[in-house]
């Protein structure tokens, strides 16, 4: 099993990017977010090949007692011709981040978390409460995804 290696002082840079966000949401909601996100997409052939990249922050309970938090969805894009109607920034910098690449089975995924904040404990450093996350494959229980955190 390869060794996760945390990456200080990264930057994610995204360009063209075609974004949603979603605010005080159910966790349990993601996944079927990122299926509407990934049809809007497809419905006004905005291309793409690029991962998808998401943001998670302010995790909190709300008057109900529920775990909600902030969910936000980025793309690259390859043309914004047809991206007309839609919010597109030109560039998204976020610096001052550790990160870490995991490539393997998806059972193990949360070893790359831990290990984020494990690297985060032992340098007594302290993050800034949000989550990036870079999907760039999920297929027959492998998964390829590189994470983000930001830091004070």
């Amino acid at each position: 099993m390869p060794k996760l290696n945390v990456i200080p002082h990264s930057t994610l840079v995204l360009k063209n990017v075609f974004y949603e966000k979603h605010i005080e949401i159910n966790p349990n909601q993601i996944e079927a977010m990122i299926m509407r996100f990934e049809t809007r997409l497809k419905l006004n052939n905005i291309s793409s090949n690029k991962p998808l990249i998401s943001k998670v922050s302010d995790t909190q309970i709300n008057h109900n007692g529920q775990i909600c938090v902030n969910y936000e969805m980025y793309v690259e894009l390859d043309d914004q011709e047809n991206a007309v109607n839609f919010d597109v920034m030109e560039k998204i910098e976020i610096s001052n981040c550790i990160s870490i690449l995991f490539e393997g089975n998806v059972q193990y995924l949360s070893l790359a978390t831990s290990a984020l904040d494990i690297y985060l404990y032992e340098n007594n450093i302290d993050d800034i409460g949000i989550l990036y996350s870079k999907f760039y494959s999920n297929e027959q229980g492998l998964i390829k995804i590189e994470y983000y955190k930001p830091v004070k």
